[in-house]
């Protein structure tokens, strides 16, 4: 049974001043009204007011389990029996909510949420905790959404954003409407879904939104046991239409967390941070967490790495070119087959014939176990002594050999194949989903520890590329033999990436988590598949402008750019995209299309992987949006000033009286130097017309 309650279908408004407990500083005041626990942001530079919930005045949804029912009751903490707003000191309030009930009258008497509001001067910060979430005799804490629909905006009303850092780059959410560059406009129109921070999904645990000329961002401190709820430019429609009429709510554009418990507990205070911004937006968003993450060290920069590992230089500005050749389980496969001879032709022809200067070799399936056994070596493709000559003529190159390997990945048929190593939640793992997250994490540094150093006495390889342990979701373990929390699962997969370093090996990691990035060197992976922004939100370089001078990134081999337009994978708009970020490409594919990708690999390293060497240990400073279909794209890097734009479009579109960024373009402007540009064909000419047309 699930039941949401509170005060239906009436907007936030104003509380009547004597009903308010307010806190200030010289740049925001902060209401709390006595009756329900409302949280008003009034940020004085512009004058604008953020509020809470315009949907039902609700402040917070509190999940629990348990009851004379044995049902979830999802209960109103401004519908508490009791409520009590104290203001402790100029800079702080205190909130407690008792008596919890949902909308079926059932109530835990004793079930208590607190929390406590401060203000902060410098930096102008409003701070939420959550103290104490206690259900009461006979419930279970299952969540809290709190604070509800927080800071919303009012779609085609308010002209804003929600900025949300998914996958590999982010998003912008418009509430406003702009010129869509797709036929399938509709997207647009009913989407409301609720994104996992931290496992799945978000690569720093913070989000943000504008209103008119004011932003906040919002960071969430120990986020493992917390998600992102995302209401993008929608109303109640569904409910609305089971119901037999016409919804009353007005649409809008939020982002608020929801509290998880943690191993059916709250065990800890959750504590969320709303940094306002006058006339701020995403890239002042993106350099607040910057200096976030730097004081949390997950910031390291290019320089020190290169500094404590010299090997990670060959990784700079390098084409990533993943042979797949199949997963072990497709083993018999004989089209994913390649011999060790073929990989090293295609190397000594990358470097020898084509000229690519810098290059990471990602080889699929050189192991001849199924997971999570590495060992013993595939001898499928060849002799070990082929394989070890493979390795060594790469690294003679001035490469980087990076053979895939997997530690969750558990396949039943392995050798290796122990049921106490499982993860377990009390669901059936036996499908092909589970198999790639079957094995627990409290596991990989045991497995990691059977196999690495074997496979470093047999080859001499520099690197590795870690499989889905960053790129799969953070989850709670309940096998008896190794419970887990989620934190204790990000505890152990960092742990398998410090056994990894203590090997001396350049790292490189499938997805894109800062909690990991400290202790990996590369990340390529897969943006939001399946989570369904890519047709709502804008690709925005939200990534980039926090850590680009702090980790090479790649695509996903199978991601695009440019979603709206193409739904697949297009390289060339890869390629501008890459250009716009500083980052090196990525291909893909099995070793006997090599010759297909050859003169495409040679394109992108004359100018892509250039580049992106050129400025990696530059910070991009700004980016901005040229065009109001979000198609042209600016960014520019300090120290050097150097300037890149982009045309993602079919349109041409004028920087200037004098200079046209002609469709699928880039133009790079650095000081003292002459412009750089270059363009991707895309015409449909009649034959005629092509023929005049002069080269």
């Amino acid at each position: 049974m699930l039941v949401i309650c509170g005060p239906s279908l009436a907007e936030a408004g104003s509380q009547p001043e004597s009903d308010v407990v307010v806190m200030e500083n010289n740049m925001i005041a902060a209401e709390v009204a006595r009756s329900s626990g409302a949280i008003t942001v009034i940020e004085k530079t512009t004058g604008t007011r953020w509020g809470g919930d315009p949907w039902d005045r609700e402040v917070g949804e509190l999940a629990l389990q348990g009851g004379q029912q044995g049902g979830l009751v999802t209960c109103g903490l401004s519908r508490a029996r009791d409520i009590v707003i104290e203001k402790l000191d100029d800079r702080s309030i205190r909130c407690v909510f008792r008596g919890l009930r949902g909308a079926n009258g059932q109530e835990s008497a004793e079930s208590r949420v607190q929390t406590t509001l401060r203000i902060q001067e410098d930096p102008s910060e409003v701070i939420i905790q959550v103290d104490e979430v206690t259900p009461g005799p006979g419930w279970r804490f299952k969540t809290l959404h709190y604070p509800l629909r927080q800071f919303a905006a009012k779609t085609y009303q308010d002209e804003g954003y929600l900025v949300v850092p998914l996958g590999r780059d982010g998003y912008l959410i418009p509430s406003h409407h702009f010129p869509y560059p797709a036929p399938n406009f509709w997207i647009r129109e009913d989407y409301s879904r609720q994104l996992a921070l931290e496992c799945t999904s978000l690569s720093m645990p913070w989000f943000g939104g504008r209103k008119g000329e004011s932003a906040f961002i919002a960071t969430l401190e120990h986020p493992a046991d917390a998600s992102l709820h995302v209401v993008a430019n929608v109303n109640r429609w569904g409910q609305a239409y089971r119901a037999g009429r016409e919804p009353s709510e007005p649409r809008i554009l939020s982002g608020s967390v929801i509290w998880q418990a943690s191993r059916g507990e709250f065990r800890y205070p959750r504590v969320l941070r709303y940094r306002f911004l006058p006339q701020g937006g995403y890239v002042e968003m993106a350099k607040v967490y910057r200096e976030v993450a730097r004081r949390q060290g997950e910031f390291v920069a290019l320089k020190e790495r290169v500094a404590q590992n010299p090997k990670v230089d060959r990784l700079i500005g390098a084409v990533l070119v993943g042979v797949y050749g199949g997963y072990p389980q497709h083993r018999h496969h004989p089209q994913m087959g390649f011999t060790y001879r073929d990989l090293q032709e295609m190397v000594r022809d990358m470097r020898e014939d084509l000229a690519v200067p810098h290059a990471v070799i990602n080889p699929w399936s050189i192991f001849g176990e199924q997971a999570p056994a590495f060992l013993p070596l595939n001898s499928r493709h060849g002799t070990l002594t082929e394989l070890r000559s493979a390795v060594e003529y790469t690294r003679a190159a001035g490469y980087l050999f990076a053979p895939y390997t997997y530690y969750s990945a558990y396949h039943q048929e392995s050798a290796a194949w122990n049921p106490r190593l499982e993860f377990r939640d009390g669901a059936a793992l036996d499908s092909e989903v589970g198999k790639w997250s079957r094995a627990c994490p409290s596991q990989f540094v045991g497995l990691a520890e059977s196999y690495i150093p074997e496979m470093l006495r047999e080859l001499p390889v520099d690197a590795v590329w870690v499989d889905i342990v960053t790129s799969g979701s953070v989850r709670e373990c309940a096998h008896p033999d190794h419970p887990m929390s989620r934190q204790d699962d990000i505890a152990a997969r960092r742990a398998l990436y410090e056994y990894l370093r203590r090997q001396n090996l350049v790292i490189g990691s499938e997805g894109h988590k800062d909690w990991i990035f400290p202790l990996t060197d590369f990340a390529e992976g897969p943006g939001p598949r399946g989570a369904g922004i890519d047709g709502i939100g804008i690709r925005t370089p939200l990534l980039p402008l926090v850590y680009h001078d702090a980790l090479v990134s790649y695509t996903f081999c199978g991601d695009s750019y440019n979603a709206q337009v193409l739904g697949g994978g297009d390289y060339n708009l890869k390629s501008l995209w890459d250009i716009l970020c500083g980052n090196p490409p990525h291909w893909h594919f099995n070793v006997e299309d090599y010759d297909y990708w050859r003169p495409f690999i040679k394109q992108s390293a004359d100018v892509v992987a250039a580049f992106a060497r050129e400025i990696a240990d530059q910070e991009m400073a700004v980016h901005e949006f040229l065009s109001a279909d979000y198609q042209v794209h600016r960014t520019i890097y300090k120290p050097s000033g150097t300037t890149v734009q982009v045309n993602l479009s079919a349109r041409e579109h004028r920087l200037s009286p004098c200079t046209v960024l002609k469709p699928y373009s880039f133009r790079i402007e650095t000081p003292g130097r002459e412009a750089r540009q270059g363009q991707y064909s895309y015409e449909l000419l009649p034959q005629a017309t092509r023929q005049s047309r002069q080269p």
